[in-house]
């Protein structure tokens, strides 16, 4: 089974209940974001009915509000965060989460005081996180991870070449199948061991050939060294 089909599974899983929670960790670039929206989407569930979507930053109190709003969403009532890793260094967001995916007796308690407002509810949504790196020397973060799913996206340089490859395939812009594939193909031959190799050089390649059909492999080659 190819890695993504095995994120795949895991977020399935998070849909049908069988957990609260899943953390998909991986590097820059190779697909977390896409495989995640691509389940969704085959599943039939729309942003703002069945799910919703952040990235890169959110407060705990916009957090507590968040939680609340998705409780009224349609079931799987499913919170994406996405990129959220430095919102994962604050420690009163890690505990609204830890709360919001730890059954106490039977209930997924969220409490927010303070010396203006009072707010008590249950969580019944379920949370996919989408992050490039977990710390988990950390204690309260370990403890996140330990309360769901799991799973760290790792691809080689050839599976990356073998994705990408499945892409050249698919319409993009304009560019004809011929044009695709001789981007692609420059990046087999210039890429395969550069450190900067990811799923969205495949893109930037096509843009780079559109905007410069005759030096693009240059503006390229930059990119990948």
């Amino acid at each position: 089974m190819k890695k993504h089909q095995i994120a795949q599974r895991y977020i399935e899983g998070v849909v049908k209940g069988y957990t609260h929670s899943l953390i998909l960790q991986g590097e820059r670039g190779i697909g977390k974001t896409e495989v995640v929206f691509n389940t969704l989407n085959k599943l039939g569930l729309e942003e703002d009915v069945h799910y919703r979507y952040i990235a890169n930053y959110i407060t705990p109190k916009g957090l507590v509000q968040l939680l609340g709003e998705v409780n009224e969403l349609e079931p799987p009532k499913l919170l994406i965060m996405d990129d959220i890793d430095k919102c994962l260094e604050n420690a009163q967001l890690v505990g609204i989460l830890k709360s919001s995916l730890w059954d106490a007796n039977g209930r997924r308690r969220i409490t927010w005081i303070t010396s203006r407002e009072r707010i008590n509810f249950d969580f019944t949504g379920k949370i996919i996180l989408i992050v490039n790196k977990l710390n988990k020397s950390n204690s309260f973060v370990k403890a996140l991870a330990d309360r769901g799913y799991y799973y760290e996206l790792k691809l080689t340089a050839k599976e990356k070449i073998a994705l990408m490859e499945e892409r050249v395939k698919l319409p993009y812009k304009g560019l004809t199948f011929q044009q695709r594939l001789k981007v692609f193909n420059f990046i087999v031959s210039n890429g395969l061991h550069s450190e900067n190799l990811s799923l969205r050089i495949l893109e930037k390649g096509y843009n780079l050939f559109k905007i410069s059909p005759n030096t693009y492999q240059f503006l390229l080659k930059q990119s990948l060294d």
